[in-house]
């Protein structure tokens, strides 16, 4: 016997039962299913959208990717991990070039898709166990890459950096490019916290805009 979950309308499931006898179940018993199947929508129902909402707690309305905040305690955590494990981990920071001139000579309409564009293409290109994207604030974004040295996460900012300016963009009709400046700090390497990381990405990131932008920049490693 079967009921199906329904709550205001909405189908969000069947309950089904078997039995190797034939007729086994009786009408009494598909009643209780019945009511059962009733108070189960309802309590389905509330754990998704208590789901959801605790996922909008964490995107980024804009992009859907993970927030600042999120972002942050996740590093944290990455941080304890590895140096339990003794492991690497990098972090990217990347921010749009010039993107004010997107927004001026667009619209921020424009600029909207810009910054969805390019948080695809992250999520896309920088796929792996555990990699967290997420938007750090206006044009920048930070990335988790788990068991990446500072070698291979150059490699990897490399492959994201050509992809993106190779990337045509179409705005109000017109086909655009942009490019990004990647900032590149590993752990243990480079920093001693998380706090310490996100200024050395930070740093590099700078540095990569003054030697003339669309490249990528290594955090000094901390002294002996």
């Amino acid at each position: 016997m079967a009921s199906p979950l329904i709550s205001e309308n909405k189908f969000l499931g069947i309950l089904r039962l078997e039995s190797s006898q034939e007729r086994f179940f009786s009408l009494d018993e598909l009643r209780v299913l019945v009511s059962l199947c009733d108070l189960g929508a309802v309590a389905l129902e509330n754990a998704q959208l208590y789901q959801k909402t605790q996922d909008l707690a964490i995107h980024d309305s804009l992009t859907s990717l993970y927030t600042k905040e999120y972002f942050v305690a996740r590093l944290k955590e990455e941080c304890r991990r590895t140096t339990r494990g003794k492991a690497h981990f990098s972090l990217l920071l990347i921010d749009i070039d010039y993107f004010k001139n997107y927004n001026d000579k667009y619209g921020h309409i424009a600029g909207d898709m810009v910054l969805r564009t390019l948080s695809a293409m992250l999520t896309a290109t920088l796929k792996g166990a555990g990699t967290i994207v997420s938007r750090f604030g206006g044009e920048e974004f930070c990335v988790i890459l788990p068991g990446l040295d500072k070698e291979k996460a150059h490699a990897a900012a490399e492959r994201l950096r050509k992809k993106i300016e190779e990337t045509t963009i179409l705005l109000r009709r017109q086909e655009t490019n942009i490019t990004v400046s990647i900032g590149i700090a590993s752990f243990p390497d480079d920093a001693a916290d998380c706090d310490e990381m996100i200024a050395k990405a930070d740093k590099a990131m700078y540095e990569a805009k003054q030697k003339g932008r669309n490249r990528v920049a290594d955090a000094r490693p901390v002294s002996p």
